[in-house]
């Protein structure tokens, strides 16, 4: 992943410079790469999800009745990924790594609370878990 390797060090450097302004528009810009990247990722995943399939699944394997609706729940998840490896970036860049280990640490409790509930007790099955 190349944005966030790219983000840290400029952040850092406006950072240790002092120039707030300059680090807010170093993130900022990565921010906006994020989105833009994460909704052309969503939107082609979402309308090639048979044919990103057919690269890793034989024709009628029985993981595609699952997979297929799956992959293109998980597709929405890209700008929110991408924009989260930025923030984390970013909370590097000036010196932060407790606030990211936080965020994640939560997102992956709530992560663990809500597959079971969703896939077991909403009936959703596999899709649950995206």
């Amino acid at each position: 992943a190349f944005l966030p390797s790219v983000t840290t060090p400029l952040v850092a450097r406006a950072a240790a410079s002092g120039d707030e302004a300059e680090a807010r528009q170093r993130i900022c810009e990565a921010a906006f790469l994020a989105a833009a990247m994460g909704l052309a990722g969503a939107f082609m995943l979402g309308l090639a999800s048979p044919i990103a399939l057919r690269l890793v699944l034989e024709p009628g394997a029985p993981a595609l009745e699952f997979a297929s609706p799956y992959l293109k729940i998980r597709a929405l998840s890209f700008i929110p990924a991408l924009l989260s490896t930025v923030g984390f970036a970013a909370f590097r860049g000036v010196m932060d790594t407790v606030t990211p280990l936080r965020v994640a640490l939560a997102s992956n409790t709530i992560n663990v609370i809500l597959d079971p509930i969703l896939m077991f007790w909403c009936r959703l099955g596999v899709s649950g878990a995206a």
